[in-house]
């Protein structure tokens, strides 16, 4: 289907739930299409800047889970100054979920105060639907002139990673709920997305039994609960030379086992870039952090990750039928492979390469 018949297909389906999007205007986007950017959220990142002549633009990269706006503009002594603001339409994965913008802004307020290199809040509108954040130099594309470089910023993301792992949780302001037993840290997130795939999504029997097995086979963590950034890996950090500017994409942040987030490295190295050369970052964040990596809790949370991502992508298509319609599958047949051997003891076929050998794979 052509671009312009799938936006007037949207369009017309957005309109019927809806009703016709209130008055806009157009502004320079880095795309071949102009894209709406609604007058009043120019005008509050004009004053949450104190800003004049302000012009909007996506990003080059733009995530997935929110709309996201780059506003620019010239401050009183002639400064030019920038902000970004990430914007929940309605129609995203998150949307009508407990994962709100409100939650991801106080997320990021108490990890700068904590010390952690995560953009500032600037403001959230008086709906909550929308958030304004410091805008930080850097790229978050995984493209490196050298291998060097690309190891300093491995190296330096995982210093990132590990100082928010280390952080202790009952000193921080956060909105998350607090395990209470060794197994919570699991289990609270079973049932954060659970509430979501039942308040939102149609029934499905995959996610059924996803659910099911994560219930009964969640593991017990010994010590404390960590600050998981819930989405960790490429992509989800900025830097410039090998530096890191900032982690950002906090809305999935918990507390929870830190297995978790490994997993996530996975998700978003081997699945997302098909980049299978897992066991170096993996080495390099037992030195770093001082703990042993556990295959087993990791596989685990790799069945998690994938019922995340299946549930995220059910409740996109439940607020807009018309996205991507592939996705939902695909989730669904990579969380099969994943509960036919999840820990990669059987050999099964079928089942998804076990996390042994793609370490063993990877030295």
């Amino acid at each position: 289907m052509r671009f312009s018949e799938n936006m007037r297909l949207r369009t017309e389906w957005r309109d019927k739930q809806t009703g016709p999007k209130m008055n806009s205007i157009k502004q320079r986007t880095t795309d071949a299409v102009e894209q709406p950017i609604h007058e009043d959220l120019q005008r509050w990142a004009a004053s949450l800047m104190n800003a004049s002549e302000v012009t909007a633009r996506k990003p080059d990269l733009e995530g997935r889970s929110r709309e996201i706006w780059i506003f620019e503009g010239v401050k009183p002594n002639g400064d030019q100054t920038r902000c970004v603001v990430r914007n929940d339409t309605g129609q995203g994965p998150w949307s009508g979920t407990s994962f709100t913008l409100e939650r991801e802004a106080r997320t990021l307020r108490a990890l700068n105060a904590a010390g952690i290199p995560v953009p500032g809040v600037l403001g959230t509108s008086a709906d909550g639907q929308s958030i304004a954040i410091e805008f930080l130099e850097g790229t978050a594309t995984f493209d490196f002139p050298a291998r060097d470089l690309q190891k300093q910023a491995v190296d330096n993301y995982l210093r990132a990673l590990v100082s928010v792992h280390q952080l202790e949780i009952d000193g921080l302001n956060l909105p998350f709920a607090r395990p209470t037993t060794p197994k919570d840290p699991a289990l609270l997130e079973v049932e954060a997305y659970r509430q979501s795939y039942e308040s939102l999504c149609a029934q499905n029997d995959r996610l059924d039994e996803a659910f099911h097995w994560l219930a009964a086979n969640a593991p017990a963590i010994v010590g404390p609960a960590s600050v998981l950034q819930g989405d960790a890996g490429p992509g989800n950090f900025l830097h410039i030379d090998g530096k890191i500017t900032g982690l950002v994409d906090w809305e999935a942040a918990h507390f929870g086992d830190p297995m978790d987030d490994l997993a996530w490295l996975w998700f978003r190295k081997c699945f997302l870039r098909k980049d299978p050369d897992l066991g170096y970052w993996y080495r390099r964040y037992a030195e770093l952090s001082g703990r042993i990596i556990d295959l087993d809790r990791i596989s685990y949370y790799r069945v998690m990750v994938l019922t995340r991502a299946a549930v995220s992508v059910h409740v996109r298509q439940a607020h807009d039928p018309l996205h991507d319609t592939r996705k939902p599958a695909l989730m669904l047949d990579l969380l099969k492979q994943a509960l036919i051997d999840p820990y990669g003891r059987a050999g099964a076929a079928g089942a998804l390469q076990p996390f042994h050998s793609i370490v063993e794979e990877s030295q």
